[in-house]
Parts: C-alpha cells; sequence; structure tokens
C-alpha cells in the first residue's frame, strides 16, 4: 500500500505477484489496493503462478498482467542467456 501510495500520479509499477504468495484472497486484496487508488492503469501486475494471474485477470480485466516463464528458473542459468520471457494477457488468449 505504502509503494502505490507513493508511485500515484508519478511512475508506473510493474507488481510481481510470489508464488509463495498463492494463498486464498490475496489478489482480491491486491485489487482492492489498486481500485482504491485508481491506479488499474498506472500498474501491471505480474507472476510465475499462473493462479494468481488468472485471478487478478477475472477480478479485474482493467488491469494489465502477464505470466512470467522460465526454462530453468535459477540465476545461473539466467545469467547464461536462459530464455526468460513474458507472456502478457496470457490467459485470455489460452482460454478465451
Amino acid at each position: 500500500a505504502e509503494v502505490l501510495d507513493w508511485a500515484k500520479d508519478k511512475i508506473h509499477l510493474t507488481i510481481e505477484m510470489k508464488t509463495a504468495a498463492a494463498r486464498p484472497g490475496v489478489a482480491e486484496k491486491l485489487v482492492a489496493m489498486i481500485r482504491e487508488r485508481e491506479m488499474a492503469d498506472q500498474v501491471s501486475v505480474i507472476s510465475f503462478a499462473p493462479g494468481l494471474v488468472q485471478d487478478v485477470e477475472r477480478l479485474a480485466p482493467e488491469i494489465a498482467t502477464g505470466l512470467l516463464l522460465s526454462e530453468r528458473q535459477t540465476v545461473h542459468t539466467v545469467l547464461q542467456g536462459s530464455k526468460i520471457g513474458l507472456a502478457a494477457g496470457a490467459f485470455g488468449a489460452l482460454v478465451g
């Protein structure tokens, strides 16, 4: 909440929802914080956890989302050029 308050009308934020945060209600809380501050056009929400991305897309289609993808999620492979990417709007394309 403090970061959102600081960033309001200043910068675009990319918020990564960690896989460890995949608990019931976490997406709802994040969406509520973003909406309370009227910042849907100022944030993107990304995660390696498909369910979290899908929850945000379902709750708030106006918020940009992305699914993080990686062959191997280690710093060593990243530094050696492993393929890491971002599938923007993944669930709209996969499920829709």
